[in-house]
């Protein structure tokens, strides 16, 4: 008995040893998964943290649609960075990974159809986050509480 008891001693930092290589190895798959990614606010509200951590110090709030470029994650947290490159912490329970773009420009027009010789259906302003619906080309089709549209790429911030 004193045998077995010695070999199961022996043997149990080589397990635990291959559990723990295999949880980093996961993390670091997620993180992986996650690195890179456009995510984009799925709530109405969300705080944004200078650590990850629901104690930590709020840096600012997003707002639905918001996008983000997801940077770094530990936990359920990520960091992400914002169109005007500034990095935050989120819980990744409020974003997803539906494409969301956010306006860069003063104004712009969104229109009917993908070209600018088609009828605007209504302007945005800079900071106006829109969910993608579909691409067309330089064109996307967004959504926005007050209606959809066409835009073109170049005047908004988001996934490619």
């Amino acid at each position: 008995m004193c045998t077995r008891m010695a070999n199961i001693t022996r043997a149990l930092p080589w397990a635990l040893g291959l559990l723990l290589v295999g949880v980093v190895g996961l993390q670091t798959r997620e993180a992986a998964a996650w690195a890179g990614r456009f995510v984009r606010v799925k709530v109405d509200v969300a705080n944004l943290r200078i650590k990850p951590s629901r104690q930590a110090d709020l840096v600012r709030l997003a707002h639905e649609n918001e996008p983000f470029r997801v940077v770094g994650e530990r936990g359920e947290w990520l960091q992400v960075r914002d169109s005007a490159d500034e990095s935050a912490w989120i819980n990744a329970s409020l974003i997803d990974g539906k494409p969301a773009v956010v306006v860069v420009r003063s104004v712009i027009n969104v229109r009917e159809r993908p070209g600018t010789g088609y009828p605007i259906v209504f302007t945005a302003e800079r900071g106006v986050n829109l969910l993608v619906l579909e691409r067309s080309g330089h064109w996307l089709r967004v959504r926005h509480e007050v209606g959809e549209g066409w835009l073109h790429d170049s005047l908004v911030w988001g996934p490619p």
